[in-house]
């Protein structure tokens, strides 16, 4: 009986540990199941953390392609914005000088004035209705550039004025300085790589660097640009200026090109002309001037490169009018002014002339006199000298005469008057440069 209940008993005991057995099994098969339950489950959300991340990541991605494109769509809208209308370039016939009239739908910029002994820049301008300017620009010193730049700082609203800071002698350069100085505008001395804008022209000034001491060669050169067409202004600069552009870091490339120095075989090189490879070129000058302007040599390398070549001396005024992608040529043979402009007061002007109209018809005989023993006349200002009746002592005033030079000219006044400054060169040692050089003291009276 006790063998049977310790059998009995062990039984139990076996039943029991075989249950505890069991259960853990379950339990432990439980887990396992839960755990790679929550695996899946964990496994499932990352798989939708990391589609989610990609969709917000495409989402921003297409969101900044979407705002990249609406940022060029924007600078497109702008820059058509800046160049809505027309932009005319009216290359002045001002004879054997130079005058640029940029007339823009936001902007009017002039550079050069013409020359000292005429007038039609101001006239002009006012017949295209335009009474403010926004800026005017003297590219150097000589009085075929800066002629009549006081009268049109006298005439016209100027905000802006650049020269190049070279001090000229001459009684032209002294009234243009004096005229600038006396004025409200803003004075500017720009250098090579100077950017500005005004409305919707974009300016770059490719040269002077730095003052060589030559006029010609220091003249403000600047890169004009309306829309995608771009003008190269150059003033006079010769060789040695287009030398130093064309070794620079700026961007010459331009689709018009103004010939420099009126077309004189000392500018448009060909390492220039390959450099800016414009479609159309402008050179001005007067008609029959005594420099042969354009010079053969400068039009044939200009002609060769496959350049339309439009000039003053032949054309007139030459208006280029572009909406800053396509432009059109048209030339003007009337170029005469409809009007004049009003001169500056100086103190000549306002002495009383009541009393010049009550002289004596003694007195003016005498005046008659002194002019025949003095050589000068009543149609010069003090302190010009009347070349074709100065005497050989007053001649010599003029730089560049001397002696032998001053009795030249008394010999060929006599078969011929001297008309203008390029009549000049008929004297011997006389050519272009010390014409130029003449021409810029200025002091010469052609009566």
């Amino acid at each position: 009986m006790k063998r049977k209940l310790l059998h009995t008993i062990f039984l139990s005991f076996v039943i029991a540990m075989m249950g505890c057995d069991v259960e853990t099994d379950d339990d432990e098969e439980t887990v396992d199941a839960e755990a790679e339950e929550n695996e899946e489950e964990s496994e499932q959300e990352s798989n939708e953390d990391e589609e989610i991340e990609e969709q917000g990541t495409e989402e921003d991605e297409n969101g900044d392609e979407e705002t990249s494109d609406e940022e060029e769509s924007n600078e497109e809208e702008e820059s058509a914005e800046e160049a809505e209308g027309d932009l005319t370039a009216h290359f002045i016939d001002v004879g054997q000088g130079d005058s640029i009239l940029l007339e823009g739908p936001d902007f009017n910029i002039l550079v050069d004035t013409g020359r000292h002994d005429r007038d039609e820049v101001v006239p002009y301008i006012e017949d295209q209705d335009i009474e403010q300017l926004d800026l005017v620009v003297g590219t150097h010193s000589h009085a075929d550039h800066i002629g009549q730049l006081d009268r049109v700082m006298h005439n016209l609203d100027i905000d802006e004025v650049w020269m190049n800071g070279e001090e000229g002698t001459s009684d032209t350069f002294e009234r243009a300085l004096d005229a600038v100085l006396e004025s409200d505008a803003d004075y500017e001395e720009p250098d090579a790589g100077d950017t500005d804008e005004i409305g919707s022209a974009e300016i770059e000034v490719v040269h002077p660097q730095s003052l060589s001491g030559d006029p010609n060669d220091d003249s403000i050169v600047m890169s004009v640009s309306y829309g995608d067409t771009s003008f190269m202004l150059t003033g006079d600069a010769e060789e040695a200026a287009e030398s130093e552009m064309v070794n620079s870091d700026h961007e010459l490339d331009a689709d018009i090109l103004k010939v420099g120095h009126h077309g004189s075989d000392t500018s448009s090189t060909s390492s220039f002309l390959e450099e800016v490879s414009p479609e159309t070129a402008v050179y001005q000058a007067g008609e029959g001037n005594s420099y042969g302007h354009p010079h053969d040599e400068a039009v044939d390398r200009i002609t060769s490169m496959d350049i339309e070549l439009y000039g003053t001396a032949e054309h007139g005024h030459v208006l280029i009018t572009t909406d800053g992608d396509s432009y059109d040529v048209e030339t003007v043979s009337d170029s005469e002014p409809t009007s004049s402009s009003e001169e500056p007061e100086t103190d000549a002007d306002s002495e009383d002339e009541s009393s010049e109209e009550e002289e004596t018809e003694e007195e003016e005989s005498t005046e008659e006199d002194a002019e025949e023993e003095t050589g000068s006349s009543e149609a010069c200002e003090d302190g010009e000298v009347a070349i074709n009746s100065a005497s050989e002592e007053e001649l010599q005033e003029i730089v560049e005469i001397g002696d032998d030079r001053a009795g030249q000219i008394i010999d060929l006044r006599d078969s011929q008057d001297f008309e203008s400054y390029s009549d000049l060169t008929r004297i011997d040692g006389i050519a272009d440069a010390r014409a130029d050089t003449i021409e810029e003291q200025g002091i010469i009276c052609f009566d």
